[in-house]
C-alpha cells in the first residue's frame, strides 16, 4: 500500500512540481495549516512536509503542535528557503522536527523529501521524536498509562515501541493511547487554552 504524504506550502507552482515528481508516496497538497488539519483528520497520512513561512505570517510547523493537541500524530519535516532564527531553531527542536533546505543543496527537492521521509519513517526514534519531546516537555515520562488492560509508565510504553516489539497495528493503537492520555494529563496540569480532543 502506498503511503500518503501531505505537503503544506503557499507556493502553488512548487506544490504542483512536487506532486508530479514525488512518486514513492501518494501526495496531497494544501497552502494552509487549517486545511492541513482538516485533511489529516479525514485521511490516513504517513508524513507531513510543511514550509516554515506561509501566508499572513503563519508558520507551517505549527501543524505539528496543533495535531498533537487534537489527539493525532504524524511525523514530518519542515522545508525552508530562509535562514532560520534562533527562536525557530529552538521551536523545531522542541517539536522534534527536522528541517530541509529548499535550495542550494545537491539533489532535487522532491528526491530529498522522499529520501528524508523514508529515513524518518524507518527510524522509530526519529519517527516518534515529536511525541518523545512532548512527553519530556510536560514531564510525563513516569505517568502511568493503561492500554489493553496493562498499566505501565509512558516511558515504558515508548521503550517497547522503540524496540520494535509490536505489530504495526498494535504500535499505532498504543501511540494513539499515549497521545490521548498525555492530552488528559497536560490539560489537568496546565491552564493554557489548548483545543483538546474529547476523551
Amino acid at each position: 500500500m502506498t503511503k500518503k504524504i501531505l505537503i503544506i506550502d503557499n507556493d502553488v507552482s512548487l506544490l504542483a512540481k512536487l506532486k508530479i515528481n514525488i512518486n514513492e508516496f501518494e501526495v496531497e497538497t494544501t497552502s494552509t495549516v487549517e486545511d492541513a488539519i482538516s485533511l489529516i483528520e479525514n485521511g490516513n497520512f504517513s508524513f507531513i512536509v510543511a514550509d516554515i513561512k506561509l501566508d499572513k505570517g503563519k508558520l507551517g510547523y505549527s501543524v505539528f503542535d496543533k495535531l498533537f493537541f487534537k489527539g493525532r500524530y504524524v511525523p514530518g519535516i519542515v522545508i525552508t528557503a530562509y535562514e532560520l532564527t534562533d527562536g525557530q531553531e529552538e521551536e523545531l527542536q522542541k517539536l522534534g522536527v527536522e528541517k530541509l533546505e529548499k535550495v542550494g543543496v545537491k539533489g532535487t527537492l522532491s528526491s530529498r523529501i522522499q529520501s528524508r521521509a523514508n529515513e524518518i519513517l524507518n527510524d522509530r526514534r526519529k519517527k516518534y521524536a515529536g511525541i518523545i519531546k512532548k512527553i519530556e516537555e510536560y514531564g510525563l515520562e513516569n505517568s502511568n498509562a493503561s492500554h489493553n488492560g496493562k498499566t505501565r509508565t509512558i516511558n515504558s510504553w515508548m521503550k517497547i515501541i522503540l524496540n520494535d516489539s509490536m505489530s504495526i497495528e498494535e504500535e499505532e493503537n498504543t501511540i494513539n493511547s499515549i497521545i490521548t492520555i498525555s492530552n488528559v494529563l497536560i490539560k489537568r496540569n496546565n491552564t493554557k487554552d489548548y483545543d483538546f480532543p474529547q476523551i
